[in-house]
């Protein structure tokens, strides 16, 4: 965040998105619920994992504070939610939340033992989120991110 600031001329102005919480963006936290029914993180693990993860800016507090640390100045955070499009169909929705996100680092975690487990894991997901099924047959969730705003305060 330093260097972004510093990159931007007195007066300029930084706006970014980032998650809020896991567990506000209900469909990244419902499906690890979901995937840990099958498996459990391992003490110790040779699989990369997505570092702090996603969701590392979540807290309001700990965002503000990375950009005051910055020399950020007239900080704000503004909630937003919004409906998540996680596929056309139950098999599209599925397939991404096994290849992106909270549950999918769990069955990569487990490596050869996680990848045993996702039939069972899709299996699994497609029921639980079958009430998220659209009309016209596509899988909606819901999500939260920050829209962060600040600006460079000059030298």
């Amino acid at each position: 965040m330093r260097a972004i600031r510093g990159a931007l001329k007195p007066g300029g102005g930084l706006c970014k998105i980032c998650w809020r919480r896991k567990a506000e963006s209900p469909f990244w936290a419902e499906t690890e619920q979901v995937v840990e029914r099958f498996l459990a993180r391992p003490d110790e693990y040779e699989a990369d994992t997505c570092g702090p993860g996603p969701f590392s800016l979540g807290n309001p507090e700990t965002t503000r504070g990375i950009l005051e640390a910055a020399g950020f100045a007239e900080i704000e955070l503004h909630r937003r939610d919004f409906d998540y499009f996680m596929g056309v169909d139950m098999e599209e929705a599925v397939d991404s939340l096994l290849a992106i996100g909270p549950g999918a680092e769990l069955i990569r975690l487990n490596g050869e033992h996680g990848e045993s487990r996702r039939p069972q894991i899709a299996e699994a997901l497609a029921d639980y989120y079958a009430s998220w099924q659209q009309p016209d047959g596509s899988i909606v969730g819901r999500g939260s991110v920050w829209i962060v705003a600040a600006t460079n305060p000059g030298a």
